[in-house]
């Protein structure tokens, strides 16, 4: 049945002049599926988002929303379901009465996480109450849909029927048409965001192009257009990591701002790889990125990362690259592929587009999503477990007040008598100062007394310590006397030695000049062995010019071979086409032959379930059970019977013929 669905994003969908990013495609994909499906879909944006001076097409203008007022914008556009995409939206929507899916394209808190002055405690206390307000959570991978289902439950979803589904990331069912390019070219897209971390490979790869004589790298990356101002969008500022430091002044490395999606879809369809590697971490390890989808749907065959889940798929269907990050010699390998086997690229870049057809169709993609829309309903709400939580210890500090309040009343007790016994300890300790103080008068005077002889001393041993230094002090006169005559003698024989070392630099550099002399007539005669060996040279390169065009000639004539040859493949490609089309009939047919087994085992569920409630019918299959069994037991009984009479008759003729009883029954 058609529905009414509002697509409730934070970003823009693709729009013409505009650069597009991950979560505007996430939504269009899903909006586009469903209307493929027979659904009326909408799409409301967010003033914030939309660039100064840029016209939107007039179903897009009458939905566009502030945060504040996003409830009365849902309930005057009266859908029959809402998609909300992330679910920081959904904190600003009240209870509606509306079925409501939040779309959960990656893990915002773990990306919240990377950037600046984030809180990760009030992002998971704010996206378990956004969560409770879902009816269905969509997010577009497993890996995506085991971990949100942990925040599914904690925002009170049932864990025997918590609404989760995986609705991959969808694209136009006809993919654009490939270009391939004469000279290997490779591409990497979309906005610098801090939880991406493209080194050591994209300086490897970089590095490799600037060698090479022909290849190109292309990056078109930055920072989105936003008004940071603006409480959605004020937390991704000053976020943005610039490449160019890592890359300056390599050849064939050009970086580019953020294109108009219709442009860059033109350069993507004539390119040949593109660069989609990044050092995991947990953000990584759960994103089922849009710009790698957007590249296999354009042909492109990335280099991508171990750890994701469409390193899975990709692997599958050859289409691309997979290798460790962390490991430069795999991704050295996986150039040296790339750079030298130019058929393998081909391969993977067709492959790469069955991949996106196969898998991430909008139509295809969207079919769950779908499924629920034919008959939404709203999911019985229930306290999140952080509301449990919060009863549970507001008891408990109730309690626990209550039997604080009893210990300090104990404890003012004991306080009292501690004081009384305080205050009689009291006069006693001052009692015993009063005894210490006398005690302490009278041996400082005492020691006064001691201290006064011991100063008379030591005034004694000063005065004779005094005499002896200024003795000291006479004789070390007369020893820095001698040392500054010696000194000045070392002076003289120091001077001498300078004057003598000039004169030795002076002759020395009269040899170096002799030599130069030497060295430049030496120098003068290579050159002249060096003009003979250019004369011999140049006439090896007429004889070389001449052999060239012998090779051309012989090149054209490679070329006309090679012409018949590609007739012949052309051929073979078309048989093939006609074998693909005789195995999609076979397959239509045996889908047709699928579907009437389908119908078959229903049949046989239903005479199942009539005989499991038929008492009459259990009686009769026991007693033809045990008819079956006694007929197929009955050979075996047969036999038995056989080997056991003659192995009768044998004994008896055996005894006869021995005259002997062997066993008395016989």
């Amino acid at each position: 049945m058609r529905k009414k669905v509002l697509i409730v994003a934070c970003e823009l969908p693709p729009l013409p002049g505009l650069p597009t990013r991950g979560g505007g495609l996430r939504i269009w994909g899903l909006g586009e599926g469903l209307k493929a499906h027979g659904h009326d879909v909408r799409y409301a944006l967010p003033k914030a988002a939309v660039p100064a001076g840029v016209e939107l097409p007039v179903e897009l203008a009458n939905l566009l929303y502030e945060p504040e007022t996003l409830t009365e914008t849902v309930l005057a556009a009266a859908p029959d379901a809402v998609i909300v995409e992330q679910w920081g939206l959904a904190t600003y929507l009240d209870d509606l009465k509306i079925p409501l899916a939040i779309d959960l394209h990656g893990p915002l808190s773990l990306e919240n996480a990377f950037k600046e002055e984030s809180n990760f405690l009030s992002d998971a206390l704010t996206k378990i109450d956004a969560l409770a307000k879902a009816d269905l959570l969509i997010c577009p991978g497993e890996y995506q849909r085991q971990y949100f289902l942990s925040w599914f439950l904690l925002a009170g979803a049932a864990p025997r029927q918590a609404p989760t589904i995986v609705v991959p990331i969808g694209f136009p069912p006809t993919p654009p048409a490939r270009r391939e390019p004469e000279n290997l070219r490779f591409v990497f897209g979309g906005v610098t965001w801090p939880w991406i971390d493209p080194f050591p490979g994209l300086e490897i790869l970089a590095r490799r192009v600037a060698a090479h004589e022909t290849a190109a790298l292309d990056l078109f990356v930055g920072a989105p257009a936003m008004n940071y101002q603006h409480p959605l969008y004020a937390i991704n500022k000053n976020i943005f990591r610039d490449y160019g430091e890592r890359l300056a002044n390599l050849a064939r490395v050009a970086f580019h701002d953020l294109t108009p999606r219709e442009q860059l879809l033109d350069v993507y369809a004539g390119a040949s790889v593109a660069f989609d590697l990044y050092q995991p971490n947990p953000e990584r390890q759960l994103a089922v990125t849009t710009r790698t989808v957007e590249y296999l749907w354009c042909g492109l065959p990335p280099l991508y990362g171990d750890y994701g889940e469409l390193a899975a798929p990709i692997r599958l269907y050859d289409a691309g690259w997979v290798v460790d990050p962390a490991d430069e010699k795999a991704i050295g390998a996986a150039l040296d592929e790339i750079f030298g086997d130019p058929a393998s690229v081909r391969r993977k870049s067709a492959n790469a587009q069955r991949l996106a057809m196969e898998r991430f169709a909008w139509d295809r993609a969207a079919a769950p999503l779908a499924r629920f829309l034919d008959s939404p309903t709203i999911r019985e709400k229930k306290p999140t477990l952080l509301a449990g939580f919060r009863d549970y210890f507001r008891k408990e500090s109730v309690n626990q007040i209550l039997a604080a309040k009893e210990q300090v009343g104990k404890l003012n007790e004991a306080l009292r008598e501690a004081a009384v016994q305080a205050d009689a300890d009291r006069r006693e300790r001052d009692k015993k100062h009063e005894d210490l103080s006398l005690e302490f008068k009278k041996f400082q005077q005492e020691n006064d007394q001691r201290l006064s002889r011991q100063a008379d001393l030591h005034r004694e041993e000063l005065g004779r310590k005094e005499d002896d230094l200024r003795r000291q002090q006479e004789k070390l006169d007369r020893e820095i006397e001698k040392r500054d005559a010696e000194n000045e003698r070392l002076r003289a024989e120091q001077k001498s030695a300078v004057a003598e070392a000039y004169e030795e630099i002076a002759r020395l550099n009269q040899d170096k000049e002799a030599q130069r002399l030497a060295h430049e007539e030496e120098v003068r005669g290579l050159v002249a062995v060096h003009d003979a060996a250019m004369a011999e040279r140049r006439a090896e390169a007429e004889r070389q010019s001449g052999l060239i065009e012998q090779l051309a000639q012989e090149r054209d004539a490679v070329k006309a071979t090679m012409a018949g040859r590609l007739a012949e493949i052309e051929r073979a490609v078309a048989d093939k086409e006609r074998y693909v089309e005789t195995a999609e009939r076979r397959l239509g047919e045996m889908e047709a032959e699928t579907a009437t087994l389908r119908k078959r085992a229903a049949l046989l569920e239903r005479r199942l379930a009539d005989f499991e409630d038929d008492e009459k019918l259990k009686t009769r299959a026991r007693r033809r059970f045990r008819l079956v069994r006694l007929v197929a037991q009955a050979p075996r009984l047969a036999w038995l019977l056989a080997v056991n009479l003659g192995a009768n008759i044998y004994m008896k003729i055996y005894e006869k013929r021995k005259g002997i009883k062997i066993f008395p029954g016989t």
